[in-house]
């Protein structure tokens, strides 16, 4: 399965643009993992869903350190997973192709 993982730092309204942009250009199973860096941010939780997983750092852990915890989540989950760090202020342009989360993760390198 491939992963997308967030950290959020007062970005809900910059995520919610990324996960809207995502769900529309893509196909296959996916999971959209948020780390809640913003312990003030609390509308980034009205995006948990079935696909959208928000973890609670418990404190601003910076960058690095929550992308750590999300990664260690998510290979605990599924040690095969193929996972994209995304920036909160990135999204998925309309001009993509339909981004076939389905593929291999040897075939996902083309895509680079």
């Amino acid at each position: 399965m491939l992963y997308f993982l967030v950290v959020n730092y007062n970005s809900s309204k910059l995520i919610r643009r990324l996960v809207n942009s995502l769900s529309v250009h893509s196909s296959g199973e996916y999971q959209i993992i948020i780390i809640n860096n913003s312990l003030d941010d609390r509308g980034i939780f009205q995006l948990q869903s079935e696909k959208i997983k928000v973890i609670e750092a418990q404190d601003n852990l910076g960058f690095g350190k929550a992308c750590n915890l999300g990664l260690n989540w998510i290979y605990a989950q599924n040690s095969q997973a193929v996972v994209w760090l995304i920036n909160p202020d990135a999204y998925f342009d309309s001009g993509l192709v339909d981004l076939d989360i389905g593929r291999s993760p040897t075939s996902l390198r083309s895509l680079f």
